[in-house]
């Protein structure tokens, strides 16, 4: 009886989750939460794969690629969002405070929160979200841009 009634707050949790914000869904297609349901899975070297959402991406947008690290696909990876339904600037409302302009470029960089370390840079038709442990193993050129000094 006493375990019944120690357990029975936790049932609580096992209800229905809340809505997932733009943010949750833009980590959790980075990490691979959504990779079943892609078009495309790709080796593109030994260390390197690639997923391609073009039928139903996981996000509001026409077309998903994310790039990343086989070994360490949490810290090192990058994502092409092309005609995104959304802006940068609903990303920053979902993240107020956490993020500054990325140097001279138009993108932002994520100094706190849960997009802390990713660069989000716009495209010509898109945007383009990177994290710092993907620029450090891949495009070293992209470095200075986590690096400016707070404005």
């Amino acid at each position: 009886m006493t375990a019944a009634l120690l357990t029975l707050p936790l049932l609580g949790a096992c209800g229905k989750r809340a809505p997932e914000d733009l943010t949750s869904k833009l980590l959790y297609t980075a990490s691979g939460s959504y990779d079943a349901q892609a078009d495309v899975r790709n080796r593109v070297n030994r260390s390197t794969r690639s997923v391609l959402w073009v039928e139903h991406p996981p996000l509001e947008a026409a077309r998903v690629e994310v790039t990343y690290a086989s070994e360490a696909r949490q810290v090192a990876w990058t994502m092409t969002i092309t005609a995104p339904k959304f802006t940068v600037g609903d990303v920053l409302k979902e993240n107020p405070g956490a993020a500054q302009p990325a140097g001279p470029t138009p993108g932002q960089r994520f100094t706190g929160g849960r997009l802390k370390n990713v660069l989000v840079l716009p495209t010509e038709d898109g945007l383009r979200l990177l994290t710092r442990g993907y620029a450090v193993q891949r495009e070293t050129a992209l470095l200075p841009l986590f690096d400016q000094p707070a404005p």
